[in-house]
């Protein structure tokens, strides 16, 4: 085999990585966000149902309610699509409350219930905003940066363009317009402007709240992503100060 198709194999590998850990996390991310906010939106259409606390166990609400003289049961909290508890926000705290205090004391609560469909239902059709700003970074930032690194890892491993006979390298059209240090640093601007315009938002949001209500953990959290953006800034200009230390950062082309 090959020197050059070793190359266009370990590029090709390469860029299947990138798209596959961070394009895969990117994705996860967005879907969450997605299914989230989809959800939400549907139950604004849903029926207001009184249901019974049956039983609270390792962090589940199962509960009961009557629709159509048919009963139901239903394990679903809230819209977000991934479950579980978090301490981004009180949502956690008073929804434990609530189911806790109505299990204690026998008195029903309100779920909401799809009339399509009445098996479906979930006690608060509330969208967190703040939990989903959480998610956000890991699908923009993530899901850009494999994508953008399959695409330009991914050139090296197509077939590339032979260059005329007589024809000095670097003079014909198939030249790339930049030199290869001014294009790394070009890559890095881009994917310091996505990062750094997810993270940086997010941060302005959530830190101030997150610290008033000493959620520690998902503050360090946050706070990493704005951490990672100035040293992925930080790369961006070391690289543009080696591509003008190289001079020129345009490749010299003719038409041929």
């Amino acid at each position: 085999m090959s020197n050059a198709i070793k190359s266009r194999l370990g590029a090709a590998a390469a860029a299947f990585a990138f798209l596959i850990c961070f394009g895969g996390i990117g994705a996860f991310a967005a879907w969450a966000i997605g299914a989230t906010i989809h959800d939400g939106m549907r139950a604004r259409e849903w029926v207001r149902v009184k249901a019974n606390v049956e039983r609270i166990e390792s962090g589940t609400t199962t509960y009961s309610y009557q629709w159509q003289d048919k009963r139901y049961f239903g394990d679903r909290s809230g819209t977000f699509a991934l479950g579980g508890s978090s301490e981004v926000d009180d949502w956690d705290y008073r929804m434990e409350a609530l189911v806790t205090e109505a299990l204690q004391q026998k008195k029903p609560i309100t779920t909401w219930v799809n009339p399509d469909n009445p098996k479906e239902s979930m006690i608060d059709r509330e969208i967190r905003w703040k939990l989903l700003l959480v998610f956000l970074p890991f699908a923009v930032g993530f899901g850009a940066a494999g994508i953008t690194a399959f695409v330009l890892i991914g050139r090296d491993a197509l077939p590339q363009k032979a260059r005329p006979k007589g024809v000095p390298k670097g003079s014909y059209a198939g030249v790339p317009l930049l030199k290869p240090r001014a294009r790394q640093a070009l890559f890095q601007w881009a994917v310091a402007f996505v990062w750094n315009a997810v993270s940086l938002p997010v941060a302005l949001l959530g830190i101030p709240s997150l610290y008033a209500e000493g959620a520690w953990f998902p503050l360090v959290l946050v706070a990493i992503f704005p951490l990672i953006g100035a040293l992925i800034v930080w790369g961006a200009i070391a690289s543009t100060w080696a591509a003008l230390r190289d001079g020129n950062p345009f490749n010299a082309r003719s038409a041929t």
